[in-house]
């Protein structure tokens, strides 16, 4: 925002007064009638009541109605105020504000006041607001409010006593309310306050007893309400004045209620004067122009009146006559004029207590007039900005989706926005135009105002992108004529949202009709009214595994082809939708069971398709049906289509229906009808064939398809416990869902038992039902000799008939047996050889089996055979998980292992010997365990590859086999190595004992505990001086990391010369720091401040002297320094130079005279200079 321009607010701002909704309870007084506009409604209503106190034939009962907003509860604080004690201020100002504008109803009070002897006591202004509750509780609560008025007022025992009554009457909420009383009473109670003074009774919000009344269905309250209005007439009755005021019509609150009920809220309401709340929509808009006040400046003024009169002369050329006058736009700004011309009936229609039209002018909400000048600016020059129907419309929508219930006619707002609403891809622009066209269809009248192309150009016009021009707004409405949400009718020159009679419903379904006749009515079908799966009951139960049925339609056209490799289903159903022969229908599918259906009466449901798949069609193209009552009728039909469809359908092919067959359908095969069963029993019948070699596996947990968290949780324990199958149930503890998995699969199928005192994973046993498919995972493993076979193609072979294995529990089968058949079966991952199964490898196979593979290695014989015994014999015993040591990947994986449990450090330096490297050049790249064994090892070592016809001497084989085993012992030797020799350079730099050097260091460490300042030496005094224990390894570790800042299990070579080249000086500096520190100790019992200053020459040579400071010396220097270098300072122009100054002059001085240890550098300095380190602390 320029500094020039200022917030509309800072101009013009809505009066205080409307901003604050009125309580009648709450408000009273003149302050809250100050600024009150009695306009033609008020007044009249004041009349009436006034008139009526002069008549003693007529009841005093008056309904007022209006719409939310429509300034009925400041009605009431006026007839609390005209109706006041004649000292009251109240009234006084209330006789004024009504005199000023209509004297003759200001005088008819007057006379009213004294016809009831209130001259000067005035009334007894009971006022109240309802709530849920009875109607006898509300009055009850008035006259307790107004009485305790009056009782402050007079101070009258009367009013005292009966204010104890009354409020007894009510009780205490706390206690449920009010206690048991009969009219009898109320009227009892309101004589006697009668007597004090005639009686206002004004009970605001009464649509609430209304509802409560609805609700409770009772009478009571109806007798009630009828006695009040006979109370209040004739020379006998009670001298009361009722007032309601409601926002309906007492019927509209009882439209659930019983015909007799309603007849009786009938006659009730004729015994109250109804008095129609409603002011013209010239009225209105005068009372909008005096809503605002402006603050003062000129400029605005000007601005404003130049506004009003271009628009009036606008609206005038529209034919707007009734916001032609620009006095009445410049009053109203900030409101468009079409704003101003929809408002009236906007708020009269579709106003709520939250959103009325004050609140809308006044309020504080965000989308309201005020929030909207708040966030504008205007400077002089510009043009005034406006508030169009976009934001009208953005303020009072949220209102109409709360009062579908409450107002007949909210319900086309709700069409006309849910059209909106649900209007997928529009701009900002096109939605600004759609919102006007809306919002002048819901209140168009006929005439000029309405959605014509002029009117909608003028109302979105806005300035803002998309609307900036009414060229624009035109292409806005073009794009939106096209699709679909704007409809235009040129006989009447009006945008509608929707057509309404214009759409020709029949002429859709016609045209969809001909559509679907155009295509296979099973595809029709399959996207209208798909079918839900179908079960095999009882196959299931008996084999644990739920197997389940797709259902599709078939007709001519139909090819049945093979389920998707994803599909979750164990076959498929297709009802025949004519009368063909089952057998000349196409099958392709010869992996899952096909059934058919067929049925003497589907001619007759496919009449009901038909009529079905076109009403679909016609809404599925409904793009044309722009309205809505056209939509509305067409999805009724479509329901009632659909409902009469289904039971066609099951009277043709339900299990009840008659002439309906069932068929087991084969690829190239006659069908075979399914004997005396159909539905649920005939799959399975099915099922029992098809799936012949299912496994019984009693473990809903696992045996699906999809497990919950809670379950894939427990197969993961399950699994990783198979890899340790010595164990008695493989180690699992306690009952979990782990355990009920391992009884029900493993133990149950003897798949994990004991055998000669050890605990191991076996084949299933015979009579389990697991052996057909532990089978054929094996015989998919001996197929695998001359190439990898993918474990998602056993998954997928597993899960189709005749196995039927679920996606949960494959994975259980394929670990056993790849750990029974380890020996004989590679596992591979991205291609990469695992010689061991581990935890990590088996949940990535579990989650992608299409990343793993296997393949099948069988015995060995002749000098293959000699090597494997002779390396097997050779190489240390693996982890006790690892395969048996009798086969080619028994002993690559014990070969694998040396360098998989090697830290990174193993796999990468180069201070081992070239055929170590060699050897781990192989392993790291091998992707085949054979090739690796026979061929890549034996030349690693300068030896010769073991062919398979190949027959070199035992002895040769038996060094190929030392060489190998060396080499992987230095490999796994190379980091222990590493260490020690990280402690033999450590003990040289520190003059440590080689035997003891972690117990020396420790000791030494801890003795500068505290001392030392630099971070960097004091982590390595830390380091040095932690407790490890005995384990040294740990100890050099955490040297080597500080002293390189790289972890050694990672370390390059690179990092070993960096580790001897940093230990250099950090050594060099911790022992000097050793012996300052001795020094100090044995001189002063005491430590402080060690400064080390060396002066370096321009030949290279240093001299340095240790400086010491404890504290009393340093206040000392402290004082004398500081002047010295203030004096200084004066004359060299800054502190800093005189402080180098100063160094530099005490430096020479000093150490010319007193020499100390000379350290000699290998470069000499261009000039002299002088360094300070600090390396002690007191």
């Amino acid at each position: 925002m320029r500094k020039s321009d200022r917030h509309l607010l800072s101009y013009r701002s809505p009066k205080q007064r409307f901003a604050r909704s009125i309580n009648v309870e709450r408000d009273a007084g003149s302050a809250a009638i100050n600024g009150y506009l009695p306009v033609g409604r008020a007044l009249d209503t004041v009349h009436r009541i006034a008139g009526s106190l002069l008549d003693e034939s007529v009841e005093r009962a008056f309904s007022v109605t209006g719409p939310y907003g429509s300034g009925k509860s400041s009605l009431a604080v006026l007839l609390d105020a005209l109706f006041a004690p004649a000292g009251d201020e109240a009234f006084g100002f209330a006789k004024d504000l009504i005199g000023d504008v209509a004297p003759d109803t200001s005088d008819l009070v007057e006379r009213a006041r004294a016809a009831v002897g209130a001259t000067k006591t005035g009334f007894l202004r009971c006022m109240v607001t309802a709530e849920r509750e009875p109607v006898a509780i509300t009055v009850l609560r008035a006259l307790v409010n107004g009485v305790e008025t009056y009782r402050r007022a007079h101070r009258s025992r009367e009013a005292t006593e009966l204010l104890a009554t009354l409020r007894e009457m009510v009780g205490d909420p706390r206690d449920g309310g009010a206690r048991s009383f009969d009219h009898a009473g109320v009227r009892h109670v309101l004589a006697r306050a009668a007597k004090l003074a005639p009686v206002l009774l004004v009970i605001d919000e009464f649509g609430k007893n209304l509802e409560a009344f609805a609700d409770a269905r009772g009478d009571a309250d109806l007798y009630l309400l009828q006695q009040l209005a006979e109370w209040s007439r004739g020379e006998t009755g009670i001298p009361v004045v009722v007032v309601t005021l409601q926002h309906m019509a007492f019927g509209d609150y009882a439209e659930g209620a019983s015909v007799a009920h309603r007849r009786e809220w009938t006659k009730i309401q004729g015994r109250f004067e109804d008095i129609p709340f409603t002011d013209s929509a010239a009225q209105i808009r005068s009372l909008i122009g005096a809503t605002f006040e402006d603050h003062g400046d000129r400029s605005f003024r000007t601005a404003c009146a130049a506004w009003a009169a271009g628009e009036a002369a606008r609206a005038k050329k529209l034919g707007l006559t009734d916001v032609a006058d620009p006095a009445l736009l410049e009053a109203c700004w900030p409101l468009h004029p079409l704003a101003l011309m929809v408002l009236p009936e906007l708020c009269q229609r579709y106003g709520q207590n939250e959103r009325t039209l004050f609140s809308f002018l006044a309020g504080t909400e965000p989308k309201g007039v005020r929030a909207w000048l708040a966030d504008h600016a205007w400077a002089e020059g510009e043009d005034l900005p406006c508030i169009g129907l976009n934001a009208v419309y953005g303020y009072f929508i949220d209102s109409a989706a709360s009062m579908a219930g409450v107002s007949s006619a909210a319900s086309r707002w709700l069409e006309v926005e849910t059209r909106i609403r649900d209007a997928h891809g529009l701009n900002a622009g096109q939605r600004r135009v759609v919102r006007a066209v809306g919002l002048l269809n819901l209140v168009a009248t006929g005439g000029s105002l309405r959605a014509s192309r002029a009117l909608v150009k003028w109302a979105a016009t806005d300035g803002d992108a998309g609307t900036q021009s009414e060229d624009a707004v035109r292409r806005r409405l073009s794009e939106l004529e096209r699709t679909g949400l704007l409809t235009f009718r040129d006989f009447a020159d009006e945008y509608r949202v929707w057509q309404g009679s214009d759409f020709d419903l029949r002429a859709a379904i016609d045209a969809a009709r001909s559509r679907v006749l155009s295509e296979s009515l099973a595809n029709v079908l399959e996207r209208v009214r798909p079918l839900g799966p179908l079960i095999a009951g009882r196959h299931s139960h008996e084999f644990g595994t739920l197997r389940s049925f797709s259902r599709h339609w078939a007709d001519s056209d139909t090819r049945i082809s093979t389920l998707d490799s994803t599909t979750r289903f164990d076959g498929s159903v297709f009802y025949v939708l004519d009368d063909r022969d089952p057998a000349q229908i196409l099958i392709e599918d010869d992996t899952h069971p096909v059934v058919l259906v067929t049925s003497g009466l589907a001619e007759t449901v496919r009449d009901a398709a038909i009529e079905c798949a076109s009403l679909h069609e016609a809404l599925r193209t409904g793009d044309q049906i722009s309205d809505w009552v056209a939509e509305r009728e067409l999805r009724e039909r479509l329901d009632e289509s659909i409902t009469k469809f289904d039971q066609v359908f099951e009277a043709a092919f339900g299990s009840r229906a008659s002439g309906v067959t069932w068929q087991l359908a084969r690829p190239g095969k006659k069908p075979q009808e399914i004997p005396g069963t159909a539905g649920s029993s005939a799959l399975s019948w099915v099922c029992d064939r098809a799936y012949d070699k299912a496994p019984r596996v009693r473990n809903d947990l696992i045996n699906r398809h999809e497990l919950t968290s809670q379950a894939a949780k427990a197969r993961r324990v399950l699994l990783e416990a198979m890899l340790r199958p010595e164990r008695d149930k493989l180690g699992i503890e306690g009952f979990g869902p782990e355990r009920a998995m391992y009884e029900a699969v493993l133990a149950a199928a003897g798949m994990h038992r004991e055998d000669r005192g050890v605990w191991r994973l076996a084949r299933p046993s015979e009579d389990s039902g697991y052996q057909h498919a532990w089978d054929h995972i094996v015989s998919r493993f001996h197929g695998a000799t001359t190439g990898r076979v993918s474990v998602t193609d056993i998954f997928t072979t597993l899960s189709k008939p005749p196995y039927g294995v679920r996606e949960g529990f494959a994975p259980v089968l394929l670990v056993a047996a790849l750990q029974v058949n380890g020996e004989q079966v590679a596992l591979y991952e991205h291609g990469t050889f695992r010689p061991i199964v581990t935890a990590d490898i088996l949940e990535r196979l579990v989650r992608n089996p299409s990343h793993f593979e296997v393949k099948y290695f069988g015995s060995r014989s002749g000098s293959r055979a000699r090597f494997i015994e002779l390396l097997g014999d050779a190489l240390p015993s693996g982890p006790a998980h690892s395969l048996r040591s009798d086969g080619v990947l028994a002993v690559v994986a014990q070969l694998m292992n040396v360098l998989n449990t090697s830290p990174q450090y193993a796999r990468q330096t180069r201070r081992i010997s070239a055929e170590a490297q060699a050897v781990r050049r192989a392993m790291l790249s091998a992707t085949e365990p054979d090739e690796l064994l026979f061929t890549d090892l034996p030349l690693a070592v300068g030896g010769t590859a073991v062919g398979l016809n190949a027959r070199p001497s035992r002895d040769t084989l038996q060094a190929t086999v030392e060489a190998i085993v060396a080499t992987a012992e230095e490999i796994g030797n190379c980091y222990p190595a590493l260490l020690e020799d990280l402690r033999d350079i450590l003990a040289e730099h520190t003059a440590a004992p080689r035997d003891r050097v972690m117990s020396n260091l420790q000791e030494r460490a801890a003795m500068l505990d505290g001392k030392v300042l630099d971070p960097r030496l004091r982590a390595f005094t830390n380091a040095l001086s932690a407790d490890f224990g005995e384990d040294i390894d740990g100890w050099t570790e955490l040297v080597g990391m500080n002293v390189t800042q790289t972890t050694t299990a990672t370390w390059s070579d690179e990092d070993h010369q960096r580790y001897r080249v940093n230990l250099t000086e950090l050594a060099g500096t911790f022992r000097r720091l050793e012996a300052i520190n001795y020094d100090h100790l044995a001189e002063t019992g005491d430590s402080a401040d060690a400064v080390r200053v060396t002066l370096t020459r321009p030949d290279g040579t240093e001299t340095a002297r240790m400086v010491w400071l404890d504290s009393a010396t340093r206040g000392t220097v402290d004082k004398y320094a500081g002047e010295a270098i203030d004096a200084l300072a004066s004359i060299l122009g800054s502190k800093a130079r005189a402080r180098e100054s100063l160094i530099a002059w005490a430096a020479g001085q000093d150490l010319e005279g007193h020499e100390a240890s000379v350290d000699q550098i290998d470069a000499a300095p261009r000039a002299v200079s002088t360094t300070t380190r600090r390396e002690g602390n007191a």
